[in-house]
């Protein structure tokens, strides 16, 4: 199939973020607990703040509008794929990107090197 490294960095970015922003979860408010759940919810409502338009000066405001530049980097890369290659094949394409990072047992070291070889967005 084909290769789009815009579209599959774009990807990436987003996934690495996502990573980021559960780890720093993680590490300040423990795993599995009634905090992590709580402010998971919080950076979830923040996304949904950021799409509505309504711009805090807080960490959890802070990493909703870098997700969403970074989805709609993503959104923006999907659609020009749809142009050119059509849904179905773009549909597939994703699948693809998302099962290599997910069969990867080095999940970091080969984002990190995607990373490197096509420039860092965030």
């Amino acid at each position: 199939m084909e290769k789009f490294p815009e579209l599959e960095l774009s990807y990436i970015n987003l996934y690495k973020f996502e990573k980021e922003v559960e780890k720093y979860i993680n590490l300040n408010y423990g795993e599995n607990t009634y905090e992590n759940v709580y402010y998971t919810q919080e950076f979830n409502k923040e996304i949904e703040n950021v799409q509505n338009g309504i711009i805090k000066h807080n960490t959890w405001n802070q990493f909703a509008q870098t997700y969403n530049r970074l989805l709609q980097k993503y959104v923006d890369e999907s659609y020009k794929v749809k142009q050119k290659i059509g849904s179905k094949k773009t549909l597939k394409l994703i699948d693809e990107i998302k099962n290599d990072l997910n069969r990867s047992t080095h999940n970091n070291e080969i984002i990190d090197d995607l990373i490197q070889s096509f420039g860092l967005y965030y």
